[in-house]
């Protein structure tokens, strides 16, 4: 917490502030130690009363106690910024020639093992990749040697830092005299007369009421119409590939990833099938709706992290609101809804908000209880999805790289200081490997299992679906611009831990971890570079140009500080900056009113709180679409046919471009890990599983769907198992569209 801010005049959790006499001491009462509160529960209320304390009714003589930081997030080496973007430019004049000299990279040997449907969608020209992951190296280097090259031409030597905390603003107090029982000797008590509640309740206010604002956008009353639309749009696609499917694998005793398909991560499934049972069972919609709502959730804690960096609600807001505007309203055309594709919402990385939580608060109190539980949290990411769970690991790495240069420029190396920071960061790699054996046991040592475990990473990165990256144009400049603001608050975050700086800049660190986890995130876009991706990975790059703009408007502020009283620009200019945040919180607010993605979206403000449609109460379904009785009707009597033949236990192939539905609905077992079956069959030697399933003698039944796929995968699979299928089974049945095939040897004893 910073020195020289006041919260209240008996702050909820401070910081034990005390005078004390030579024997005994005593603390200010209600503080959330007191209560009993958990430290990590008491952070978010800490933070609130934090962003509460700066208040915009400042006038210009007031400025005057603003001194040089109130928060370790302001200041910072703004000075080194001009070097460190020559040499980035420097570097990128680099890369641009080397891009010129650079040929067409070799195929990937996995393009080779792709089934024919896949080979269209996958790009063996690695170019992009290799040139963004080339562009980070040589502006990283670029730009650290423009700082070096600055440092040696000033001479600058960088005087010592501050050690003791910068001087407390003036509190109400009063003094007592404590008698201590040994001795007899008095000591002087500082104990701050607390806040009228009236004053706290105002000081709340605007935090409910952006609470408010963030449920009223996202939050969506008849969240069962809204997934209906799923159905009509695309038959749930995205959804049964994220989460449906592999929650449905791992709710009917399948291993996730080891014996059921899960593309996006071990633990999503797990995570997502105990919320549903925990929250009255699992259907299409209740998953929906626990996405949905965490969505509030996500956003709200957003808000919490900025009002903690920058202290004032308006910054906050005025940063969720940019962020609500470009991630869930500008990535796609109305009236489409972000979260019918789950994977590009913020459920892709729903732990990184609390891990830089948990940083700032560590940023604020120093106490390691909260580096381990952003340890642990970034532990449970890579259990959740793998590869952004990965690149919220490394931005923890480093978080604890830029501690351990700090310390070590400030005290010199030493064995237990490295110590205690190889520990911090090994804990995230032991999370999540325990939680891998809880979940896989035995199998975690075995090459099936990992080989399963890293095949859809392998896809993605030998450009299974890649899109070509634009070239630079004034339109596409920010899709390249975006890893430079990264590189450069990693940077300036690296050159205050090496002390090149003088300034203290300890929430700096925060900034530059976030900036190395917006380089890992990034490959979302890169390896899918649709111009709406950008829109869908922006989040980082929202809360660092905020956070950026806010400290460079405050830089402005304090040198023209004492102009200000005499001089009208600088007063102008000064005013100005300290209504920056009321401007930008009033343009995202007319940017959202105009979004067509907003006034199309069916949220608390549209007043749609409940559309009436078609019910579709089979088990699994939960949702409501406008029309189409008879395709519900079918499905329900395949379904019906599929329960009555089959046994509960025994497995059944599906061979149908609904074959997701049709398992749900009938909590029928799946006779290959691939469900969906037809799209998610991209390698030949997946292909092969799906042959060898088919030859299980525990299948008794296949249910074949006649009717022509209308997407690219549904030829190769059905062509490919016809003749098996022809010389195993023998054909018993026909329901609607599809057939029913009965194993010809029965299995023995059955």
């Amino acid at each position: 917490m910073s020195a020289g801010t006041p919260l209240s005049d008996c702050d909820v959790a401070s910081d034990e502030r005390i005078v004390a006499g030579q024997h005994g001491t005593q603390r200010c009462s209600a503080t959330a130690q007191d209560r009993g509160w958990p430290r990590v529960f008491a952070l978010p209320l800490k933070i609130m009363l934090l962003a509460s304390a700066k208040t915009s009714r400042m006038t210009t003589p007031e400025i005057q106690s603003r001194t040089d930081a109130t928060s370790p997030f302001e200041g910072g080496p703004i000075a080194f910024v001009p070097a460190i973007v020559a040499g980035m430019v420097t570097a990128t004049v680099v890369l641009w020639v080397l891009a010129l000299q650079r040929g067409a990279s070799p195929p990937d040997p996995l393009m080779a093992h792709l089934v024919p449907w896949a080979r269209p969608m996958a790009r063996s020209d690695e170019r992009d990749q290799f040139l963004y992951h080339a562009g980070i190296i040589l502006t990283a280097l670029g730009g650290f040697g423009g700082a070096l090259i600055q440092m040696w031409l000033t001479r600058a030597r960088p005087a010592p830092r501050p050690t003791l905390p910068a001087k407390q603003a003036p509190r109400k107090r009063t003094r007592a005299a404590h008698t201590s029982a040994a001795g007899g000797r008095t000591a002087t008590v500082e104990v701050r007369k607390p806040a009228p509640a009236r004053a706290r309740w105002v000081r709340a206010l605007p935090h409910v009421l952006a609470v408010i604002a963030v449920g009223s956008l996202l939050y969506v009353p008849d969240y069962r119409a809204m997934a209906g639309t799923f159905w009509t749009g695309e038959h749930f696609h995205h959804w049964h590939f994220y989460a449906v499917l592999p929650t449905y694998a791992y709710l009917s005793g399948l291993v996730p990833v080891l014996e059921s398909y899960s593309q996006y991560g071990l633990g999503l499934p797990i995570i997502l099938g105990n919320l549903c049972r925990l929250t009255g069972g699992f259907s299409h919609a209740s998953i929906v709706w626990l996405g949905m709502t965490y969505g509030v959730l996500y956003f709200v804690a957003l808000y919490v992290l900025l009002c903690a960096w920058l202290r004032d609600w308006r910054w906050g807001m005025a940063g969720v609101a940019f962020a609500l505007l470009l991630q869930q309203f500008l990535g796609l055309a109305p009236p489409a809804v972000l979260w019918q594709y789950p994977s590009s919402t913020v459920l892709r990385s729903p732990f990184d908000v609390w891990v830089f939580l948990l940083l700032t608060g560590h940023v604020y109190r120093h106490s390691p209880g909260y580096l381990i539980s952003a340890g642990l949290i970034a532990g449970v990411a890579i259990f959740w999805e793998s590869d952004t769970g990965i690149y919220l690991a490394a931005s923890f790495v480093a978080y604890c790289t830029y501690l351990w240069f700090d310390d070590t420029a400030s005290g010199g190396w030493s064995w237990m200081g490295t110590g205690k920071y190889a520990a911090m960061v090994v804990i995230a790699p032991i999370a999540f490997f325990f939680l891998t054996w809880l979940s896989v046991g035995g199998a975690i040592s075995s090459a099936v299992f990992w080989n399963r475990f890293f095949e859809p990473m392998q896809l993605f990165r030998s450009g299974f679906g890649m899109l070509p990256m634009p070239a630079p144009a004034w339109g596409t400049l920010h899709v390249f611009l975006t890893p430079g603001l990264y590189v450069l608050v990693a940077l300036l975050a690296l050159i205050t831990a090496l002390r090149l700086s003088a300034q203290p800049w300890r929430g700096g660190y925060v900034l530059g971890a976030l900036g190395v986890y917006g380089l890992g995130v990034y490959h979302q876009y890169i390896g899918r570079s649709h111009p709406w991706n950008w829109f869908h990975v922006c989040i980082p790059f929202v809360i660092l140009t905020t956070a950026l703009i806010h400290i460079a408007l405050q830089r402005l502020e304090m040198r023209l500080r004492d102009r200000a009283p005499r001089e009208f620009g600088a007063r102008v200019v000064v005013r100005g900056a300290q209504l920056a945040p009321l401007i930008l919180l009033g343009t995202a607010i007319v940017l959202l009113t105009a979004a067509p993605g907003l006034r199309s979206y069916p949220g608390l403000l549209s007043g749609r709180w409940s559309i009436p449609g078609l019910a579709w109460d089979s088990p699994g379904m939960g949702f409501r679409t406008l029309g189409g009785q008879a395709p519900r009707d079918r499905f329900v009597a395949v379904a019906a046919r599929v329960s009555q033949i089959v046994p509960a236990t025994a497995p059944v192939a599906i061979l149908s471009e609904f074959d997701s539905v049709l398992y749900v609905m009938t909590n029928r077992r799946p006779f290959s890990r691939f469900v969906p079956l037809y799209p998610a069959v991209a390698l030949d030697s997946q292909a092969d599983e799906v042959v060898g399933a088919l030859h299980n003698q525990d299948l008794r039944y296949v249910f074949w769907d006649r009717s022509p796929d209308r997407q690219p995968w549904g030829a190769f699979l059905p062509t490919l198992l016809t003749p098996y299928i022809a010389a195993d089974f023998e054909l018993i049945d026909r329901i609607e569209q599809f057939e029913v095939w009965r194993r010809r040897s029965p299995v023995p004893g059955s």
